[in-house]
């Protein structure tokens, strides 16, 4: 059995399209309130052109949005560079960033992130026996 595969060439990548459609449908406006940063996590993240085009995106943001502060979502590797770009940026970071959110960031590596939950859920259930 022969499977067809269509190649698609889109302006637009969207890695999150059900979490956009969802942002969308609460309001925010893409391009005004919603903004997306691809970048190709297999790279360094101290690539200065990875760094500036970061600082663009979030001043683009902050002035789309009328100068309020921005909050950034960021995933995976994406929390690693964001992290990277506020110890790098910090200026920048704090005058544009409200809130960041991260999902499945890996700091630190998933194994010691892994211990220390385990470590505070047993010591957890140690106090409630004891």
């Amino acid at each position: 059995m022969f499977q067809v595969v269509k190649c698609l060439h889109l302006k637009e990548v969207y890695h999150f399209h059900d979490m956009i459609n969802m942002l969308v449908g609460c309001g925010f406006k893409k391009g005004t309130t919603l903004f997306g940063y691809g970048y190709d996590f297999r790279q360094s993240n101290r690539i200065d052109k990875l760094m500036e085009g970061l600082k663009v995106k979030l001043k683009a943001a902050h002035q789309a949005s009328g100068g309020r502060k921005v909050n950034i979502i960021s995933h995976s590797m994406g929390g690693l560079l964001v992290l990277c770009f506020m110890s790098l940026h910090n200026d920048v970071f704090s005058k544009y960033v409200n809130k960041w959110i991260c999902i499945a960031c890996p700091f630190q590596g998933n194994f010691l992130i892994l211990f220390y939950a385990m470590r505070f859920y047993v010591q957890e259930i140690m106090s409630c026996i004891f």
